[in-house]
């Protein structure tokens, strides 16, 4: 037993007493559902629902060795859930209930028996009949009402509506109630009980889509009312009745109906009801009303030759006939059937110089108009056998635009229209005698589609429709005066148009280069039918094309004539099943723990993801028409048309969530309301993983930790060894310096004054250049401290070095110095080189400019530090090189700062320097 939902088979051991494995040979369904096998022996299984398993239907020993003795074959239960159980020794009909059994066979001396004790396959009809399929009897059928059998058996004259054989091993009745019956040896038959009449369906190699070799064994109808039949040696057969629309008339050796095997260029049935059919190479083939069997015409070689392109029947029942030029003749030639003497006419009144005939058409005058390939348009009086005859002229606009003219038309106006191979539509006016051109404006899509007219028509909405070669169909709306095109991106079948009909629902039928189209005027929408829809000719011919007054159609092409009522055309209405039906990875099939066709969802790596989707519409009708569109969320926009495809590719997708849509429809494009969707997971890489950002967010946590903790380290021992350098300067070279400066004064507070003054003098020197060192070292001692790093200990010291300085010189100051700059900061070396500049600055006006007033000011901005010195003192000339040593220290300070240095000075004018130096963030 199959498990849709697990994709799986469940297997059920079912043996006898002997544990030997029991040979089932029939399953059938009873009206409730309930499940029942059937063994060769006459056992008989039910399902058991709740214990999922087959129990034996146990009888009392008197049935059970009855059913022993049998050959079981098949088994029907019927709508009164009685079995019917065939058999090799006849037809049992058992109520399981009651244990009656009641026996049916086949005896020569009563004709209301079974036709034949071999039965092999049983059906029952909505009346409630049964059908017995007898390999030796033929079929059998028994009405429960008056408990008899009629038996089919095949006729012993030759008659085509018998049965076909009396060897029948299957049976079925579908679901419309015709019966379909297999026989061993002559195929398929199929019984139509309203009329009581069998059509066989047998292997037929030159017929295309006959029923294949075999004798029939099985058959099932599916769900779109599809019937299948299996065959011994010859394979699966399908049979639908939607592909079945469609009679041909086509040449096959030894057929009695046989029309000639050459393309079909010309068809006609005139009013008795007598089809004409004419043919390339192969003249006339004529048929009857009243006649299955066809007569062929062939011309007069003085004629022209058997090519015939055109037949017509006017309004007063005659036979027009327009033949191509022979292999000695330059022209072709109009004849006329004479119905008394049965032969063909030249009419020698119409004088076409070249070329054939294209079409025969009356106006509403009952003049004929012909058009030819090559001479343009010969306009006949049968009454008065004048002839006029239009050709192009380049010199005269309102002529016909060409000279090779393929198609005639007359409205419902009166207007005549003229279709050329190469040069547009014309509207002929018989007030002016003149032609209006309709040709193709490439920069005009209102325009016609095409130059090379192949067929015109009229709906009735007064609409004429025009077929083009490669163009299509236009609509032209004479109220507007604008053509409206379809073409194959619209749904068209093929852009190569032979002819247009229009049927009696306001259907345009279109033959074309790729099969026979339905287009519906109203929704503007395209049914196309080929062979897999039973219509065994595709390539049509140009202007093989009529509508009977039954409202018949008739199409010729290549390989013959195909002929159907517009209203007959069975529509598709089954709406079928969709599933997708295999996932590959990099085209491999990607297996999953459950069937496909449930899975809702499917995980995929981060590398997998190059995938296809395969997917099917369950409708066998014709399987290659079925529709699918399909949209993946995330990445399609809109729905995609898989035109003609059953898969969808997509390569290179992101790691992501997302749901692919499908929908699909039945060879007639009715789509299933109901999506078919899939859920697919895209993982992300490892490295894209919450999990992985968390780590590396944490790690990345505990280097910067790492590091924030190896720098404060650092800083830490650049502090531990300022402050030891600082500690050693101080305590080491600052003292003994200091020792230096005490032993120099003490010498000169014991020198006599008679010591020499050279040696007093060197003394002094020692002593000044002690305490210039000893005031030197303490700058360095100052800045290298990492206690002095802070604003609120350097700003101090920068203003009472200042104030100090003025006041040992009873100079005027002006000292604006903020307590603080918060959010700045200099390091150690710029911090020894701006005090070394202050102070320079700062000494030189105090001490050497004879100021008597000293303005500082130092303020910052956000990203630097302003100093301003100004005095008043006597200048001094700045390119003077005595004078530029310390300008020259000052400005290399402040360099090496990335900061600029301005000096205004000049004799007698004072000084003023302007230092600006950038500034970091306090770290």
């Amino acid at each position: 037993m199959y498990d849709h939902l697990k994709n799986s088979f469940k297997r059920f051991s079912i043996a006898d007493v002997n544990g030997k494995p029991i040979k089932i040979i029939s399953i059938v369904e009873e009206s409730n559902g309930k499940i029942w096998i059937a063994s060769t022996k006459g056992d008989f299984f039910f399902y058991n629902e709740k214990l999922k398993s087959f129990d034996k239907l146990n009888f009392t020993s008197k049935t059970s060795d009855q059913f022993k003795s049998i050959h079981l074959q098949c088994l029907l239960i019927d709508s009164q859930n009685t079995f019917w159980i065939g058999t090799w020794e006849g037809l049992i009909n058992f109520n399981p209930v009651t244990e009656e059994i009641k026996w049916f066979k086949h005896s020569q001396l009563n004709p209301g028996t079974l036709g034949g004790d071999m039965v092999f396959s049983l059906d029952e009809d909505a009346s409630g009949n049964i059908w017995i399929a007898s390999a030796n009897g033929g079929v059998s059928v028994y009405s429960k009402s008056k408990r008899t059998f009629e038996v089919f058996s095949p006729s012993l004259k030759d008659d085509n509506h018998s049965i076909s054989s009396n060897r029948i091993m299957s049976i079925l009745v579908d679901s419309r109630n015709k019966i379909w019956i297999g026989s061993f040896d002559k195929g398929l038959d199929l019984f139509d009980p309203e009329i009581k009449t069998f059509t066989n369906f047998s292997h037929d190699p030159s017929v295309q889509g006959s029923f294949s070799i075999g004798a029939v064994m099985s058959m099932f109808e599916d769900k779109s009312g599809g019937v299948w039949f299996g065959t011994g040696g010859g394979g699966l057969n399908r049979f639908d009745l939607l592909n079945h629309n469609f009679y041909h008339l086509q040449f096959s050796p030894g057929s009695k109906t046989n029309i000639s095997p050459n393309p079909v260029l010309a068809i006609c049935e005139d009013h008795l009801g007598n089809l004409w059919i004419g043919s390339d190479g192969g003249g006339i083939n004529y048929k009857e009303s009243n006649s299955d069997k066809f007569i062929t015409y062939l011309q007069n070689p003085e004629y022209g030759s058997n090519a015939i392109t055109a037949i017509y029947e006017d309004s007063n029942g005659n036979i027009w006939v327009g033949a191509d030029p022979g292999a000695d003749s330059p022209a072709g030639v109009l004849l006329k059937f004479d119905r008394n003497k049965n032969n063909f006419i030249p009419i020698i009144d119409v004088k076409i110089k070249l070329g054939g005939i294209s079409v025969i058409r009356e106006d509403k005058f009952g003049e004929l108009w012909i058009a030819t390939p090559s001479d343009g348009v010969h306009r006949y009086n049968p009454n008065t056998h004048k002839e006029i005859i239009y050709h192009h002229n380049s010199k005269d606009s309102n002529s016909i635009s060409s000279n090779s003219i393929f198609s005639i038309y007359e409205d419902s106006f009166g207007n005549l229209w003229f279709g050329s191979i190469a040069s547009g539509l014309n509207l002929f006016s018989q007030k002016n005698n003149s032609f209006t051109r309709f040709v193709n404006n490439p920069n005009d899509k209102n325009s016609i589609g095409s130059n090379s007219i192949w067929c015109i028509t009229e709906d009735q909405n007064h609409n004429l429709w025009i077929g083009m070669w490669g163009g299509g169909i236009n609509k032209y709306d004479r109220y507007k005066n604008v053509f409206v095109r379809y073409t194959s991106d619209d749904g068209l079948a093929g852009n190569v148009v032979y002819n247009i009909i229009p049927d009696e629902e306001n259907n345009l039928w279109i033959s074309s280069n790729k099969g026979l189209s339905k287009f519906d005027i109203s929704s503007e929408k395209f049914r196309n039918f080929n062979r897999s829809d039973g219509l065994f000719i595709n390539d049509f011919s140009a202007g093989a094309s009529f509508k009977s007054k039954d409202g018949r159609l008739f199409f010729g092409g290549n390989s013959g004539v195909v002929i159907f009522n517009p209203r007959m055309i069975n529509e598709n209405r089954f709406i079928p099943n969709v599933a997708i039906t295999d996932f590959k990875v990099f085209d491999k099939t990607f297996f999953t723990d459950n069937s496909l066709s449930n899975s809702k969802e499917i995980y995929l790596n981060y590398d997998q993801n190059f995938f296809t989707i395969e997917f099917a519409s369950f409708d066998f009708t014709s399987p290659q028409k079925n529709q699918f569109e399909y949209k993946l969320d995330g990445v399609d926009k809109d729905w995609i048309k898989s035109n003609g495809r059953n898969f969808a590719s997509y390569t290179d997708l992101t790691n992501g969530n997302y749901k692919f849509r499908l929908k699909g429809s039945n060879s007639s494009g009715i789509f299933n309301p109901e999506e078919v969707v899939l859920n697919i997971i895209i993982a992300p890489p490892f490295w894209k993983t919450w999990w992985f950002r968390s780590f590396t967010v944490i790690v990345l946590m505990l280097l910067l930790y790492a590091m924030h903790r190896y720098r404060l380290n650092k800083l830490l021992e650049i502090e531990r060894t300022r402050i030891r350098i600082a500690r050693d300067l101080h305590d080491e070279v600052s003292a003994s310096i200091t020792g230096i400066v005490y032993f120099a004064d003490a010498i000169k507070t014991e020198m006599q004054e008679e010591q020499k003054s050279a040696a007093k003098k060197l003394i002094n020197m020692i002593s000044e250049s002690a305490a210039q060192i000893q005031d030197s070292m303490s700058d360095i001692i100052w800045s290298i401290n990492p206690d002095n790093d802070d604003w609120s200990v350097v700003l101090p010291k920068f203003r009472r070095f200042a104030s100090d300085l003025c006041e040992s010189k009873n100079i005027d100051y002006k000292i604006e110095i903020p307590d603080n700059f918060s959010d700045k900061s200099l390091r150690m070396d710029q911090r020894h080189d701006l005090w070394l500049i202050f102070k320079e600055i700062v000494t030189n006006s105090v001490k050497h400019s004879n100021c008597t007033k000293l303005e500082i000011k130092l303020f910052n901005d956000c990203n630097f530090l302003y100093l301003n010195i100004s005095d008043n003192g006597s200048g001094f000339d700045s390119s003077n090189p005595s004078q530029n040593n310390g300008v020259k220290n000052i400005r290399s300070r402040t360099k090496s700062l990335n900061g600029s240095a301005e000096l205004y000075t000049a004799i007698g004018n004072g000084t003023n320097w302007n230092i600006k130096l950038p500034l970091g963030k306090q770290k």
